[in-house]
C-alpha cells in the first residue's frame, strides 16, 4: 500500500522560491563570488554590502524536513567530516 504524503500549502508555494535562491547562490559561487552560511544574529544587509551571497542556514533544516530530505545519511556524512552530533 502506497503512503500518501501530505504537505502544507505554504511548503508547496515556497519551495520553488527557496530552491531557486539556492540554485542562484550556487551559480554565484561558481562565478567566484563568496557565499556565506550565516546564523540569525548576522545582519544580512552587512553581507550583501560586502558582495557576499548570504544563505540563512538555520532555516535549511526545516526546509529539508518539510521536503522529506533530512535524514540519517546526511547526519552520518556530517559526522564523517568531523562534526559532532551536538554541533
Amino acid at each position: 500500500m502506497a503512503v500518501k504524503r501530505y504537505g502544507l500549502q505554504a511548503t508547496r508555494t515556497l519551495w520553488p522560491l527557496i530552491k531557486d535562491y539556492h540554485v542562484k547562490a550556487r551559480r554565484k559561487k561558481e562565478e567566484g563570488r563568496p557565499v556565506c552560511w550565516h546564523l540569525s544574529g548576522t545582519p544580512r544587509e552587512l553581507l550583501l554590502a560586502m558582495d557576499i551571497v548570504p544563505i540563512f542556514c538555520e532555516g535549511f533544516t526545516a526546509q529539508m524536513s518539510a521536503k522529506g530530505g533530512a535524514g540519517m545519511p546526511y547526519l552520518l556524512l556530517a559526522e564523517a567530516h568531523g562534526y559532532g552530533r551536538d554541533s
